[in-house]
């Protein structure tokens, strides 16, 4: 809403039109009023100032005497990329130590990097083996249990900080201080293990952990519940099928259809 009011708020309702609404995306793009955004951005905040004109046009009487034609941008598709295991365990080899611990938690549990980030210590329970992320991003409260590796991780993260930082509330840290920036470290570790160019992204491991959960036979339900995805739709979108994954569906097929 700020962002529109810097730009719209000075002009009058009948001479917003094509040029100041692409003019309106061409300063987001840019980087006003401080970083750059995408075209999916930009629709997101456009639809609040269709939305506000509808408004107007069904007040009565009318608040404004045409709604103008708010045009969506292009998006580019969704990205695709995944880790397979021998590819992760070259990165985590090249990887700092507390930058490989939250990748390894966003391995196994699918979750986002925000929820990694800020997750601090009163949300684990390593008695009851359990990480409450209290606050998501769909406003609901997720358990998740721990166990194998994940439980490790964290028993060991928890005896370095008890050691050394014991004032530190965030489980994930450089040496008690909360991690903000790992975009260096992390390029030009996936660029010492040869992946794609240094062109994965740390949200790939989301992908990862959501298509793990289903290989590993999880139940999609239980999946969701992980990895924290409220909609079906999203969820699918991370869960991307692969060819290998096609193939052998069809293997599976073919074997029942000859057996019938």
């Amino acid at each position: 809403m700020n962002h529109l009011r810097g730009h719209f708020g000075y002009h009058r309702a009948a001479s917003v039109g094509t040029d100041l609404i692409n003019e309106y995306a061409m300063r987001r793009r840019s980087g006003w009023p401080k970083n750059k955004v995408g075209n999916s951005t930009i629709n997101r905040e456009l639809a609040l100032l269709r939305h506000a004109f509808h408004l107007g046009a069904r007040h009565e009487p009318p608040l404004v005497a045409r709604v103008p034609r708010i045009p969506e941008f292009v998006v580019p598709a969704p990205r695709k990329g995944f880790f397979e295991a021998a590819a992760f365990g070259r990165l985590r080899a090249e990887l700092p130590e507390e930058v490989d611990q939250v990748a390894t938690f966003a391995y196994w549990t699918g979750c986002r990097k925000s929820e990694i980030l800020r997750l601090q210590w009163s949300q684990v329970d390593l008695k009851e083996r359990l990480v409450r992320l209290e606050i998501t991003k769909s406003g609901e409260q997720r358990d998740i249990p721990l166990s194998g590796e994940l439980l490790g991780l964290l028993t060991r993260i928890r005896a370095e900080r008890d050691a050394g930082w014991p004032w530190c509330k965030h489980v994930f840290s450089r040496q008690g201080k909360p991690i903000r920036d790992y975009y260096a470290s992390w390029r030009s570790a996936c660029r010492r293990a040869k992946l794609s160019g240094g062109a994965k992204l740390l949200h790939d491991l989301r992908r990862t952990g959501v298509r793990n959960l289903i290989r590993a036979g999880v139940p999609e339900k239980m999946a969701m519940l992980i990895s924290g995805h409220k909609t079906r739709s999203v969820f699918d979108r991370h869960h991307i099928v692969q060819t290998e994954e096609v193939r052998e569906a069809m293997s599976k097929l073919e074997k029942y259809l000859g057996a019938k």
